[in-house]
C-alpha cells in the first residue's frame, strides 16, 4: 500500500531470486509488474526505447541476487540483460546482478 513512498525514498532496491532460464522467478516477477504504477502511465523515451515516466525523483541502485544450482552462462547474460531493463524500467542509477549456486549462499555470506 505505501510501496510507492518507500520507493521513492529508498537507497538501493535489493531483489533476491531464484534464476528460472534467466528470469527472474514468478512470484518476483509478478511483484515487479504489480510495480509498475511506481511511473506515471504515460510514456517518454529513455535509452531510445519507449517507458513509463518516472514518478519519483531518485534513483536507487537495483542490487539482484540470483540463485541457481544448474545456471548456465546463457542464463546469466539473460538475467544481466533482464536487470538492465527493470533498472531503466524503474529509473534505477545503477544496476548490481550476483549470482549464487543457492539461496543459502546469500544468508551465509551476509554473516561474514
Amino acid at each position: 500500500e505505501n510501496m510507492g513512498e518507500l520507493w521513492g525514498k529508498c537507497d538501493e532496491f535489493i531483489i533476491i531470486s531464484k534464476c528460472i532460464y534467466g528470469e527472474f522467478s514468478i512470484f518476483v516477477k509478478r511483484l515487479i509488474d504489480r510495480s509498475l504504477p511506481l511511473c506515471y502511465p504515460f510514456f517518454c523515451k529513455r535509452e531510445g526505447k519507449m517507458h513509463h515516466e518516472l514518478r519519483y525523483n531518485n534513483q536507487p541502485q537495483i542490487t539482484v541476487y540470483f540463485y541457481s544450482d544448474d545456471m548456465t552462462q546463457a542464463e546469466q547474460i539473460v538475467a544481466k540483460e533482464r536487470v538492465l531493463v527493470t533498472g531503466i524500467n524503474f529509473g534505477s542509477s545503477k544496476e548490481k546482478v550476483t549470482f549464487l549456486s543457492s539461496a543459502s549462499e546469500l544468508i551465509v555470506s551476509s554473516e561474514l
